[in-house]
C-alpha cells in the first residue's frame, strides 16, 4: 500500500476506524459478560488474603523468628520458598496480632 497518496491514506483511515469499532465491541461484550456473571454471584480475580495453610506457616514463621532463628533457618524450618514470602507472612502475622490486642 502506498500511504503517501490520498487513496492509501483513506484506506488506512478506514482500517483504523474498523479496528477501533471492533475493539469497542469487544470491550462492551466483556463488560456485559462480567455484569451478567456478577448478577449470578460469580466474582473473578485472585482470592484476597492468605490460605489456611499459609496462615499456619505465617504463625509458625513469626514464632520461629521471635525465638531468634535467622531468616535462612526459618525458611528451612517452614518450607517457605522465598524471603519475600517469609517477610509477607511475618508482616501478616504481626498485623493480625496487633489487631487482636486492640
Amino acid at each position: 500500500m502506498d500511504f503517501s497518496s490520498a487513496q492509501g491514506r483513506l484506506i488506512a483511515s478506514i482500517f483504523g476506524a474498523v479496528a477501533e469499532i471492533e475493539r469497542e465491541l469487544i470491550r462492551a461484550r466483556t463488560y456485559a459478560g462480567l455484569k451478567y456473571a456478577r448478577e449470578r454471584g460469580r466474582v473473578g480475580g485472585k482470592p484476597k488474603g492468605l490460605s489456611a495453610d499459609a496462615k499456619k506457616k505465617a504463625k509458625e514463621a513469626y514464632e520461629l523468628r521471635l525465638n531468634g532463628l535467622t531468616v535462612e533457618q526459618v525458611l528451612l524450618a517452614t518450607g517457605i520458598k522465598s524471603k519475600k514470602t517469609l517477610y509477607k507472612y511475618i508482616r501478616y502475622e504481626a498485623e493480625r496480632l496487633g489487631m487482636e490486642k486492640d
